[in-house]
C-alpha cells in the first residue's frame, strides 16, 4: 500500500465507481515507454500499487503523457490526455475501454483536438447529456493562453461545430506573465451547482502555480473570475471529486518538482 503522502503526483485526476476511488496520473512501463497509471484506494489514504491503464497501443514515440481524465459516459470509460507528436504537435487524445482500469484504447482518430491548434489538458463535460470538450490553447503558440469550448460528436469520436474561446489567461486579475507578455491556462475543470457554471482552472500568480476559480450563468459566458487564486501557494490543476467527508478538490503542489497530491476542502474555502 502507498500513503498519499508519498504519492509523487502530477495533475491528478479522481473517479468514483462502484465504492474505489481511481486516482490516475501519467506513468512508465517496464520497457521504458510512457504510459497512463491508476492507483486504485478504498478511502483516498492509501493506494493499491499502480495499475498500467493503456493497452498495446502505437504511441512509443509520443512525448508528454500529460494530464489524464476518465469519466464514465454511456455505460463506457473514456480517457483523455495530452500528447506531442514527433512534429512537436501537441494535442489532447481520447481512448475508450470497458471499466475503470481500462485497457484503454484508441477511441476514432484519437486527436481530439483542432489539427490546426496547439492544444492541451481537454476535459469533457456533459451538460443536459450534450458532451463538450474543454482544453487549453497552448501559450507557446497564442501567447494569452486560452480556455477553448467545443461540441462533441454523441459518440466522443469529433468536435462539431464551432471552437468558442471562453477567456484568456490574462482576463483574471490575478494572473501574471510566465514568460515575457505570455499568459499560461492550465487544466480547466467544470461541475455544475444551482444552475451556475463553476470552473476551476491554473495560471501562475505573483506567488508561483496557482488554481483558479470562475463562475458563470451560461456555460458560454461570460466567465467571472475572482480577484485571488483559490489556492495560491504553488499548486493547482485542480478537479471535484466526491469524497464520504464531502466534496472534495484535488491538486498537485509544488508546482516544479516532488509534486504530492493534496487534498482541499471545498466548504473551507467557500465554494
Amino acid at each position: 500500500m502507498i500513503d498519499i503522502k508519498d504519492l509523487r503526483i502530477r495533475d491528478p485526476f479522481v473517479l468514483k465507481e462502484a465504492g474505489t476511488y481511481y486516482l490516475y496520473s501519467n506513468g512508465v512501463k517496464k520497457d521504458g515507454r510512457l504510459t497512463i497509471v491508476s492507483y486504485p484506494s478504498i478511502d483516498m489514504k492509501t493506494f493499491d500499487d499502480p495499475v498500467d491503464i493503456l493497452g498495446n497501443h502505437e504511441y512509443g514515440r509520443y512525448t508528454d503523457f500529460w494530464a489524464p481524465e476518465v469519466i464514465k459516459y454511456h455505460d463506457r470509460f473514456y480517457l483523455v490526455m495530452t500528447m506531442s507528436d514527433q512534429s512537436g504537435h501537441r494535442g489532447s487524445y481520447i481512448f475508450v475501454g470497458d471499466g475503470p482500469l481500462g485497457p484503454f484504447h484508441r477511441h476514432g482518430d484519437g486527436l481530439i483536438t483542432p489539427k490546426d491548434m496547439m492544444c492541451l489538458d481537454g476535459h469533457i463535460f456533459v451538460d443536459n447529456d450534450q458532451p463538450y470538450l474543454l482544453f487549453c490553447h497552448e501559450w507557446l503558440e497564442c501567447v494569452d493562453g486560452g480556455i477553448m469550448i467545443a461540441k462533441l460528436s454523441g459518440d466522443l469520436t469529433k468536435i462539431v461545430g464551432e471552437v468558442t474561446t471562453l477567456f484568456v489567461a490574462s482576463s483574471a486579475p490575478w494572473t501574471v506573465p510566465l514568460v515575457g507578455n505570455s499568459y499560461v491556462t492550465d487544466g480547466p475543470f467544470i461541475y455544475k451547482k444551482d444552475k451556475v457554471y463553476h470552473m476551476l482552472w491554473s495560471s501562475f500568480s505573483r506567488h508561483g502555480y496557482a488554481l483558479g476559480y470562475a463562475y458563470s450563468d451560461k456555460l458560454l459566458g461570460p466567465w467571472k473570475h475572482q480577484n485571488e487564486p483559490i489556492y495560491d501557494n504553488d499548486g493547482g490543476h485542480g478537479m471535484v471529486f466526491t469524497h464520504e467527508q464531502g466534496q472534495k478538490i484535488i491538486i498537485h503542489s509544488p508546482n516544479i518538482r516532488d509534486e504530492r497530491a493534496l487534498l482541499l476542502d471545498m466548504v473551507a474555502i467557500g465554494l
